[in-house]
């Protein structure tokens, strides 16, 4: 009974160890996922101002684009999320200012998800 026992305890092991990696995995696979979604938004919406690296620079309308992988970026929108949306949604600056004109409003164009999910690709750059 005793060999018996100890093949059954080792298999419940095996059994929550298998269990726990396809756990961390699927975890993986949703980070993943929300990369690649994030990158193809930022390029298909961003990239064309404000380079595909993200690196801006480019001239737009007469100025230049901001470099979105700056980690100063984060600090100039206090580290806020909402302010960093209102500002590709609305055009504002953290002041609730216009940006310039060169910017375009992607409210009605992108939804608050999809602006989300490019911040997220945008600071997993820095």
């Amino acid at each position: 009974m005793g060999l018996r026992r100890v093949r059954m305890v080792g298999a419940l092991v095996l059994l929550v160890a298998l269990v726990a990696l396809m756990s961390a995995c699927r975890g993986r696979t949703n980070v993943a996922n929300a990369n690649a979604q994030g990158e193809q938004l930022y390029q298909a919406n961003c990239a064309g101002c404000h380079g595909i690296d993200a690196a801006g620079g480019i001239s737009v309308g007469g100025v230049r684009s901001g470099n979105l992988r700056a980690r100063s970026l984060d600090a100039l929108y206090f580290n806020d999320t909402h302010l960093i949306s209102r500002s590709i949604l609305d055009g504002k600056d953290e002041e609730g200012k216009d940006l310039d004109a060169a910017m375009p409003r992607w409210r009605g164009k992108l939804s608050e998800a999809a602006v989300t999910e490019i911040i997220n690709y945008l600071r997993r750059l820095r």
